[in-house]
């Protein structure tokens, strides 16, 4: 009801800019996430008084950033405000686009605006409405690839809110009445919950594509664009020990013509936004709906929605893409793909990152494992970047393969979901797996890892080969079997897995995948060997067994 209420997002969030309260009263913490941000409390830095500890009120902003395509001026602005407004750190998100840690309230409405001033928003980046859309990752600079791109940013700027709320709380343009305003493809009361889109060239899954609500892969013939394959359903959220609600991936609708993008894409959010879950927000996201009523039955009202019939094709064989490195662009200039742990942009890398930006006529694409891609390196200038990252004693490209495809979710301590911790051990867990490869001579198949202080699934754990998901304080579930091109849901080996027991377990798990599965990547070995339970019940009966 909060939403229904708010005047199209504007509940008294402009009044609160103006008080000296450091934090949003609790209606508008709901409203604000619709304007990019989450009000946080820093448990590092709560304050205990006589009354108890005090929390550390500070914000969370978040960019939209269609496929993730930055310009050098936009990359330096995204600095510049890291530095100034928050923690000094700018964080890469698996959605493509840039979050601002330690934000204060007073500060933020400067944040917005400079970031409105380099022509990105945050408008959307949070909240029960349709997410940033990711993209492809162009390391070769393929013009169809850019052609997705255009797709990315068509669909993004097409289900942008229709409310004047943003533009007059944050950018000081003339109030509009409410009263003359409509949403007329998220209502009044908006989506029952967020809405996550991915956008990709058929066939190639560089952004986690079967993960989103809505998979858009755009097919061509020759040059031109010949029509989109929709898929619907995926997420990537749960809750510990409750069977009703679950990850998924997208299950496949079927194509369309070229010209039918819109109308379609508007039907799926508008069957979601009617028939989704509103009573209980864990069961509110598309793939549970879909779970319900069954594909059939929602393909059907997409079709009724839009007057538009999916021809059912064959589906596009898909594929993974290797980005870090260098590569040489079909337009005879390099890319560099550059690795970035947790995609947290702080020390060594900021410093090179903003150099590079300043100096170098170069852009830059943020992808959806966190890393960053750096365009237009010229022959000429390619040493010299070289000799950066060895200044900095940098590997753009780490020697560990366990490093290339990590990727842990924030946790603690700003994140008001998290159970336990994340980011701020994954070296050390990362630590334990590389010893484990190296010990059983697997370091050429190192698997993909994800690791997460919550069930939420912000880092995509649950379509890796192994993860590590927040259970309660220092304790884990542990998933294994997802496949490299994230088509395949991991399965939960136990929900009550500590870091000391998970490294047991790796050199037992290990030792059968060296001794029967050596060619095989990990995923896809465990995912056999779950019809050979005799190998993987034994390792995890005594975890499961245990009382906590």
């Amino acid at each position: 009801m909060i939403k229904a209420f708010s005047n199209f997002l504007r509940g008294t969030i402009k009044e609160e800019l103006n008080d000296d309260v450091p934090y949003f009263n609790e209606n508008n913490v709901q409203i604000i996430k619709f304007h990019g941000m989450y009000q946080q409390d820093d448990r590092d830095k709560r304050i205990r008084t006589k009354e108890g500890l005090q929390k550390f009120h500070q914000l969370m902003v978040r960019c939209k950033i269609p496929a993730g395509n930055l310009t050098r001026e936009q990359y330096i602005a995204m600095d510049n405000l890291a530095t100034q407004y928050g923690n000094k750190t700018l964080r890469i998100t698996t959605r493509q686009s840039f979050q601002f840690h330690g934000v204060l309230k007073k500060d933020v409405k400067n944040v917005i605006q400079e970031i409105n001033r380099v022509y990105l928003t945050t408008i959307g980046a949070c909240g029960d409405i349709v997410r940033g859309v990711t993209g492809p990752v162009n390391i070769k600079k393929d013009p169809l690839i850019y052609k997705v791109h255009e797709v990315v940013k068509q669909i993004a700027e097409h289900f942008y809110p229709k409310t004047h709320a943003y533009a007059e709380i944050w950018l000081d343009e003339k109030p509009v009445s409410p009263n003359t305003e409509s949403e007329p493809i998220y209502g009044s009361q908006y989506l029952p919950r967020k809405f996550k889109i991915g956008i990709t060239k058929a066939g190639l899954n560089s952004n986690y594509f079967f993960t989103n609500d809505l998979g858009i892969a755009v097919d061509f013939h020759g040059n031109d664009i010949a029509g989109y394959y929709f898929y619907a359903g995926g997420g990537m959220g749960n809750t510990h020990r409750d069977d009703s609600t679950f990850p998924a991936i997208s299950q496949y609708l079927g194509w369309i013509s070229r010209d039918d993008l819109i109308p379609v894409a508007e039907a799926v959010i508008k069957v979601q936004r009617d028939y989704g879950n509103r009573k209980d927000r864990r069961h509110a996201r598309l793939k549970y709906l879909i779970a319900e009523r069954g594909i059939n039955w929602f393909r059907e009202k997409v079709e009724e929605y839009s007057g538009i019939k999916f021809f059912i094709k064959d589906e596009p064989e898909w594929q993974d893409l290797e980005y870090l490195g260098w590569h040489k662009a079909y337009d005879g200039t390099w890319s560099l793909g550059v690795h970035i742990l947790s995609g947290r942009i702080e020390g060594k890398i900021k410093a090179i990152l903003r150099k590079i930006a300043e100096d170098y006529n170069v852009s830059f694409q943020t992808t959806p494992e966190q890393d960053i891609i750096i365009f237009n390196i010229t022959d000429e200038i390619k040493p010299e970047i070289e000799r950066l990252f060895s200044i900095y004693n940098y590997e753009y490209l780490p020697k560990q393969k366990v490093y290339h495809k990590a990727i842990a979710c924030p946790a603690l301590p700003t994140c008001g979901l998290a159970i336990t911790e994340s980011e701020r051990i994954l070296p050390y867990v990362l630590g334990i797996i590389s010893q484990k490869l190296k010990k059983y001579n697997l370091e050429d198949k190192a698997p993909i890892f994800r690791m997460t202080g919550c069930p939420n699934g912000c880092a995509n754990p649950y379509v890796a080969e192994i993860a590590l998901v927040g259970r309660s304080k220092d304790v884990y579930a542990l998933y294994l079997g997802g496949s490299r091109t994230g088509d395949r849901v991991a399965k939960e080996i136990t929900d009550t897995i500590t870091i000391p027991e998970f490294e047991e377990f790796l050199d037992k798990l290990f030792f059968y995948w060296a001794k029967l599965g050596k060619n095989q990547y990990l995923g896809d070995f465990v995912n056999e060997m779950f019809n050979f339970m005799w190998i993987i019940q034994p390792l995890a009966k005594p975890l499961n067994n245990k009382k906590r």
